[in-house]
C-alpha cells in the first residue's frame, strides 16, 4: 500500500452560528488584515452571496509530497473535498491578522475546493503575505489549470465522519 501523501496536522470546527446565515463576500473578507485576491477570485467570487450551510468539522491535512488538484481530488474525492466559501473565510477569519493557528501563516498556502454559483469546482489558495501583511486568495480552475502545490502546503476538507452502527433492540422481556 503506498504511504499517503496527505496528513492530519488539526481540525477547525466550523459551528452553525457561524455559517447559519448568507453571506455577501464583500462584507465578510473587510474583517479580514489587508485581504487582497486575484482577478479570477474577484470575479468569481467577489459577489458571491453564500447560502445558509450547517456546522461542520474541516481537517487540516499537510502535503507530504508535492501535489496537482487532481490528485488531491483522486485521493479524497470531491465530495470530502469541496467546502464551501463561508467554512474557508471561517478558518481564515480566525487568523485574521497573521497570528498562530491552524492554517499555514508564514509562507505556504492554504488549499480550499470550492464550488461556484454554476458548480464549477476552483481550488483557492490562501496564504498570508508577511510583506503586506494581510491575507491574499487566488482561484484557479480546477479542470482548466494543472495547478500543482508544494509539499508542506495544508489542505482543508470535510473531516471525515464516523458512522456507528445502532446496536439492534433488545428484546421485550415478557
Amino acid at each position: 500500500m503506498p504511504k499517503s501523501f496527505l496528513k492530519r496536522v488539526g481540525t477547525i470546527i466550523v459551528p452553525e452560528d457561524e455559517v447559519c446565515d448568507e453571506l455577501d463576500v464583500k462584507d465578510f473578507t473587510g474583517e479580514i488584515a489587508n485581504f487582497s485576491c486575484n482577478d479570477e477570485f474577484e470575479k468569481v467570487f467577489g459577489k458571491t452571496v453564500q447560502p445558509p450551510t450547517d456546522s461542520t468539522h474541516l481537517a487540516v491535512e499537510r502535503l507530504e509530497a508535492n501535489a496537482c488538484n487532481k490528485r488531491i481530488l483522486e485521493a479524497v474525492g470531491e465530495i470530502r473535498a469541496e467546502i464551501n466559501l463561508q467554512m474557508a473565510l471561517y478558518a481564515i477569519g480566525r487568523q485574521s491578522e497573521g497570528q498562530d493557528g491552524e492554517l499555514l501563516v508564514h509562507g505556504g498556502a492554504n488549499i480550499f475546493f470550492i464550488a461556484d454559483d454554476r458548480g464549477k469546482l476552483w481550488s483557492i489558495c490562501a496564504f498570508f503575505d508577511l510583506d503586506q501583511n494581510g491575507w491574499v486568495f487566488d482561484a484557479y480552475l480546477v479542470n482548466d489549470d494543472p495547478e500543482c502545490w508544494p509539499e508542506g502546503s495544508y489542505v482543508l476538507l470535510r473531516a471525515r465522519t464516523i458512522v456507528f452502527p445502532q446496536s439492534p433492540s433488545a428484546p421485550a422481556s415478557s
